[in-house]
């Protein structure tokens, strides 16, 4: 089946990262049920990643109707840099 397959392949390659600024894979399964407020039970599968107490980049984007600081934008700019360095 293409979806586990493609599932197998997001796996491999997330868990295989370790990046200060790239939220770390926990786990996965391809085998779990998610049981319907009307008590049927669905096979789902899952991918599990460490949790983001602050957010993602775009909720810290959003945020405020402020306009971003100069040093705010250039650390996370040095930040998303460093991880396009990491990643390729």
């Amino acid at each position: 089946m293409r979806v586990v397959r493609t599932l197998r392949e997001e796996v491999k390659a997330i868990s295989q990262l370790n990046h200060e600024n790239i939220i770390k894979y926990e786990c996965s399964s391809e085998k779990a049920e998610w049981e319907k407020s009307n008590g049927t039970v669905q096979p789902v599968a899952y991918i599990a990643m460490e949790y983001a107490e602050h957010g993602d980049l775009m909720e810290f984007f959003i945020s405020t109707d402020e306009p971003l600081q100069e040093s705010t934008a250039k650390r996370v700019t040095l930040q998303l840099l460093n991880v396009l360095t990491y990643l390729s």
